[in-house]
C-alpha cells in the first residue's frame, strides 16, 4: 500500500513551527544555518532534529494539532487502533549530502506489526532529497516520491524497503514520520 494525500497547510501549520523551532525561514536552505560545535554534517543534523523533538515534546499546542492531524487527516484513510500517544520522528537531509541511514524495512528495527507509515515533507522534495520506496516487498524498484509541502505519503514502511540517496537536489529536506498500527479488527 502506498498512497499521496494532500492535506490543508493553513490548517496545519507544520512548516511554520519548524522554521520558528529551527530559527530559519528557508528549510530548504537550513544547512546555511551556522550551528555551534556544529561542523560536520551528522552533527548538524542531530542538533536540528534534537531540537524540534525537544520542542514537541514541550510544546502543548503542536502535539494537538499533530493530534488533529492525525485524527482528521489519517484516521479518514485507514483504520487504525490509536496508540496511547503517538510520537513524530524528525529528519533533515541537507543538501549536497549522503542519507544518514541506509535503505531497510521498519521490520528491520520495529517488532510491530499491521503497521504503516505517514511521512511529510515540509520543504519540497525531489531526486536524491525525497524518500524512495519500492513498489512490491523484495523488488527494490525504487520509486522517488517527488511531493511538495501539503503532501503527506502514506505507507507500508514494515514491509517496503525504503531511503535515501545522496541529496543531489539542491535543496535541503526537512520532514516528520510517524508509525500509526492497523485495527487487526478491520484488517
Amino acid at each position: 500500500m502506498i498512497t499521496v494525500f494532500r492535506y490543508d497547510t493553513s490548517v496545519y501549520k507544520f512548516r511554520d513551527w519548524a522554521e520558528l523551532v529551527l530559527g530559519h525561514q528557508n528549510l530548504e536552505r537550513i544547512n546555511e544555518k551556522t550551528l555551534q560545535n556544529a561542523k560536520a554534517p551528522k552533527n548538524r543534523v542531530y542538533q536540528f532534529i534534537t531540537l524540534m523533538k525537544n520542542a514537541f515534546e514541550a510544546d502543548n499546542d503542536i502535539r494537538e494539532l499533530f493530534g488533529q492531524f492525525v485524527k482528521n487527516e489519517v484516521a479518514i484513510r485507514i483504520d487504525f487502533e490509536p496508540w496511547l500517544s503517538i510520537y513524530p520522528n524528525f529528519r533533515v537531509h541537507e543538501a549536497d549530502q549522503e542519507a544518514t541511514s541506509p535503505f531497510h524495512r521498519d521490520r528491520d528495527y520495529l517488532k510491530e506489526r499491521g503497521s504503516l507509515k505517514v511521512w511529510l515533507p515540509f520543504t519540497h522534495v525531489s531526486k536524491g532529497g525525497t524518500l524512495w520506496v519500492e513498489s512490491e516487498e523484495g523488488k527494490k524498484d525504487y520509486r522517488p516520491y517527488e511531493m511538495k509541502y501539503g503532501e503527506a505519503l502514506l505507507f507500508d514502511s514494515l514491509n517496503l524497503e525504503h531511503g535515501c540517496f545522496f541529496n543531489d537536489s539542491g535543496s535541503c529536506r526537512v520532514s516528520m514520520d510517524f508509525i500509526i498500527r492497523k485495527n487487526p479488527m478491520l484488517v
